[in-house]
């Protein structure tokens, strides 16, 4: 608002349009389109306020949603890194100064406007250098985060995202009235397939059980899968029918089962012990985990390779 008062006061002087879009595409840049897009309609409706609306308004209007388009596209590509930052300097500094050179009729006959180029040019190449250098450490600092949260053998979330999260679907669940699920699920007699392949072969069957995790729960909404620990997993199903997580529950059973892991030219047959827990008005996540635990031990009292469910 302040730059387009500034730039109302200034009848003739484009100065203030560099500050506008460079505030509009780093906001984008640093907050997402939704908040660029917050920015520009606030700057449309000061520019109608102060100004009125004329013949010129629609054009104006025009060229402000086509060069958010524009740049909405260029900061996905560099977030990306489908570009660098030269080509994303080059390309901003064209666009702005090929539209200066339009609306002031082709040519550049005021040492201003020379002034405020220069300006311009000095003022999107720090923004862009520093912009570059805040996504590497933030693409940095995710991949740590990810990493942190992350068992390093199956590729699953770990204990300490399932802590977090089974603590915030509780929440949601009690917030919205949602179904909410929790399947513990746990490689039987694994401590003697280390004993007696050793724990490569172990691992070997870890990374394998957590693979054919993915592959079945394949990114379904409101489903995660974690190792909270040797081999023992748990699933969060979020807003779920209880019959669709006992069929996952049977499709998960009978693929480690059909399974042999070979080793060293061994075959290893295993199998899997599953219990299915549903939420309960005011449990809290140790309610739910103990429950869903306690079907774990019921399905391996009765033999293994089963699956107990609270359900029925």
């Amino acid at each position: 608002m302040i730059l387009e008062i500034n730039s109302f006061r200034n009848i003739g002087s484009e100065g203030f349009v560099n500050f506008r879009i460079l505030l509009v595409i780093y906001i984008m840049a640093y907050l997402g389109q939704i908040e660029g897009l917050s920015v520009l309609m606030i700057s449309l409706i000061s520019y109608i306020t102060l100004r009125g609306i004329d013949a010129n308004t629609p054009g104006f209007i025009a060229i402000f949603l086509v060069g958010y388009a524009v740049f909405a596209y260029l900061v996905k590509l560099l977030q990306l890194k489908k570009i660098t930052m030269l080509t994303w300097l080059i390309v901003v500094n064209v666009v702005v100064i090929g539209y200066w050179f339009w609306i002031s009729g082709g040519t550049f006959t005021n040492a201003n406007m020379w002034y405020q180029i220069l300006a311009f040019m000095i003022t999107s190449g720090c923004l862009s250098f520093e912009l570059t250098q805040i996504m590497t450490d933030n693409n940095e600092i995710i991949m740590i985060s990810r990493q942190a949260r992350t068992d390093y053998l199956t590729g699953l979330k770990n204990d300490g995202a399932f802590t977090k999260e089974l603590s915030f679907a509780i929440e949601n669940s009690d917030n919205d009235d949602q179904p909410l699920h929790l399947m513990a699920l746990d490689i039987d007699h694994f401590k003697m397939i280390n004993d007696q392949h050793g724990h490569l072969a172990g691992n070997k069957i870890l990374s394998f059980v957590g693979w054919s995790f993915k592959q079945i729960i394949n990114d379904m909404p409101g489903v995660d899968c974690y190792r909270v620990g040797g081999e023992e997993f748990d699933i969060i199903f979020r807003d779920v029918h209880i019959s669709d997580v006992e069929e996952i529950a049977r499709e998960i059973n009978q693929q480690i089962q059909m399974a042999e892991i070979e080793y060293k030219g061994i075959a290893i047959p295993i199998t899997i012990s599953i219990g299915i827990a549903t939420k309960h008005p005011n449990d809290n996540s140790d309610d739910l985990y103990d429950r869903a635990d306690k079907m774990l031990y019921t399905s391996k009292r009765n033999g293994r390779n089963r699956i107990t469910s609270d359900n029925n």
